[in-house]
């Protein structure tokens, strides 16, 4: 298959590019010229990659399993709170 770059994301995002059954594996041999800036610079952990068909040695999770590992929950807290402001 064609896959997708996915390498071009900050690393720690590299398991959430490629849809289910596929993984972002790094290209050997392709050179590396990504440059992050700012506070991410040689810190993101870009490299060119692609997706490509999961193996046992990856196990990749799909579905509601894949999603519900790490995805950000919104909860709702109610009730009376108090906080301090400190302004510099």
């Amino acid at each position: 298959g064609w896959g997708y770059e996915c390498g071009f994301f900050p690393k720690e995002h590299h398991h959430r590019v490629c849809q289910d059954g596929l993984a972002c594996k790094v290209l050997e041999g392709a050179e590396d010229n990504y440059v992050s800036h700012g506070k991410h610079k040689t810190k993101a952990g870009s490299v060119p990659a692609t997706c490509k068909p999961c193996t046992a040695e990856d196990k990749c999770e799909t579905g509601k399993t894949r999603h519900s590992a790490d995805c950000l929950e919104e909860v709702l807290v109610t009730g009376k709170s108090c906080s301090t402001v400190q302004v510099v």
